[in-house]
């Protein structure tokens, strides 16, 4: 645990019951500081032991709810921030994909590489991908890719054949041009 000042923060511990010893003591409180290595221990008796161990029980579920509205608020927080991409099938992406190296720097590499095409949406937040017809689509989450914007889109291979109809019967309904060389 990374703390970053002396007694910021302590691991407190309550053990026992051990064997009673020449005092009466059956419990043992240790206290811990992390940043220092800083160990404390001390024998408890049984009522002390006792009271101890409800205040740190009744310390613990007060955490825990705190936690619990801490984790809810800046879910509600982030929620407000956050605008979720909504993808289609057809629809050109950058695929977030950064290269590791070592013993280089990556602070001037490209992070994104693509085109990709998206081939299926297969839930809220998944997509499949794939750069080329040749190659093997994979599975990314959302918040991998980016839209990718363009002048000039290149062509999906998804409708294919319905492309290739389309642009066939829009070639024979316009008229042919004859094309004048210069010599």
């Amino acid at each position: 645990m990374v703390t970053g000042a002396p007694f910021e923060r302590l691991h407190v511990d309550l053990t026992g019951p051990r064997p009673k010893s020449r005092r009466g003591s059956v419990f043992i409180v240790t206290c811990v500081d992390p940043f220092t290595k800083w160990a404390e221990a001390s024998a408890s008796y049984d009522d002390y032991a006792s009271e101890m161990d409800d205040r740190l029980r009744l310390a613990y579920i007060l955490v825990r709810e705190h936690l619990h509205v801490d984790a809810e608020r800046n879910k509600r927080y982030y929620d407000l921030r956050v605008r979720s991409q909504r993808y289609k099938e057809g629809d050109w992406v950058y695929y977030y994909n950064p290269r590791k190296y070592a013993g280089r720097q990556d602070k001037w590499r490209r992070k994104f590489s693509g085109p990709f095409l998206v081939t299926q949406i297969v839930g809220p937040v998944y997509v499949m991908l794939q750069r080329i017809k040749r190659h093997r689509s994979f599975c990314v989450h959302i918040d991998e890719i980016k839209p990718y914007e363009a002048e000039i889109m290149p062509k999906s291979w998804l409708n294919a054949d319905a492309f290739d109809d389309q642009q066939m019967m829009s070639a024979e309904r316009q008229p042919k041009r004859s094309v004048r060389r210069h010599r």
